[in-house]
């Protein structure tokens, strides 16, 4: 799964692509607009998806479910 989008919450190169990953970098020190955006969108992204109450909360929800599955009807 690809959270995050190119040029809207990351500026994303190919592996191996050096020149458009420095593109990307000279941007992001060029246009500070432009890195605050950036910036805010992808920590709404880490903040909704990825922080440690949704893993516990994922935690959780299998343990539930194991114990369901295995305890005596």
């Amino acid at each position: 799964m690809r959270c995050f989008t190119h040029g809207e919450s990351a500026l994303l190169s190919n592996e191996g692509d050096w020149e458009d990953m420095a593109t990307n970098m000279i941007r992001v020190a060029t246009d500070p607009v432009f890195s605050s955006n950036l910036a805010l969108a992808a920590f709404q992204i880490v903040n909704a998806n990825y922080t440690l109450g949704h893993y516990i909360q994922r935690l959780d929800a299998v343990i539930d479910q194991t114990i369901n599955k295995h305890s005596p009807t």
